[in-house]
């Protein structure tokens, strides 16, 4: 089993992704919404509940807006990747 990650490694690849959007709406994206969900599940208890701010209500997440390329899934496939 891997090492938790920590709140500063989950800073991290939260301002990476965040750098990457193409725009606004790529913060309700079910994709980033999968990716924090991955970090939530990788983290240790504090970096889980540093994550529940950037989960936003269900009725606020919306399918994939098809950007091209999409910079959620590519930080998040990225990260997969990398582990």
């Amino acid at each position: 089993m891997t090492k938790p990650l920590t709140v500063s490694e989950i800073k991290n690849y939260v301002e990476k992704a965040e750098e990457s959007f193409w725009h606004q709406d790529c913060a309700t994206c079910e994709i980033y919404l999968a990716y924090i969900i991955q970090l939530e599940k990788d983290s240790d208890q504090e970096g889980q509940a540093f994550l529940k701010e950037y989960k936003n209500p269900r009725d606020q997440i919306h399918s994939r807006l098809v950007c091209d390329p999409c910079s959620g899934g590519t930080i998040y496939a990225e990260y997969l990747m990398s582990k």
